[in-house]
């Protein structure tokens, strides 16, 4: 093999290793900053892994993020759904997130999944007023 052909088989495969990176999520993509402020209130955020294809949900698919001593592995539910847990450590670092998915599936998207808003209790509906029995005379009493 030459030394041309040699660099070039190198230099592509540099391009490939970079550029799958690139195409990777990082932590900080799907967790916002306002999300870690608040990780007493958002323990985790919820993500929904959908086939860009049909557009339906990827049940199995294995989700790691790691940096340093911090890792969090999570597997995709049924209906795609993927709860990260918020981290202060992993947003300081925002490792890549590595997404392995099921036999059969090529591609994926993360859709973000907004928690409903918890609804007020609604006042309790007045109880409608009913009739009393009639009342029954006392023994000994003429009506």
């Amino acid at each position: 093999m030459s030394f041309r052909r040699a660099s070039l088989s190198v230099a592509l495969l540099c391009l490939g290793l970079s550029s799958a990176c690139a195409l990777r999520p990082r932590y900080g993509d799907v967790v916002v900053s306002q999300d870690v402020a608040r990780a007493a209130e958002t323990p985790a955020v919820t993500l929904r892994l959908l086939d860009p294809a049909t557009n339906r949900p990827i049940p199995g698919a294995h989700v790691v993020a790691s940096s340093g001593r911090t890792r969090v592995s999570v597997f995709s539910g049924a209906d795609g759904l993927v709860a990260l847990p918020v981290s202060k450590a992993l947003a300081d670092e925002n490792p890549l997130l590595e997404v392995v998915l099921p036999k059969g599936v090529a591609r994926y998207r993360f859709e973000a999944v907004v928690p409903e808003a918890p609804k007020a209790p609604e006042a309790p509906a007045e109880a409608p007023a009913q009739a009393a029995p009639p009342a029954e005379a006392a023994p000994g009493t003429a009506n």
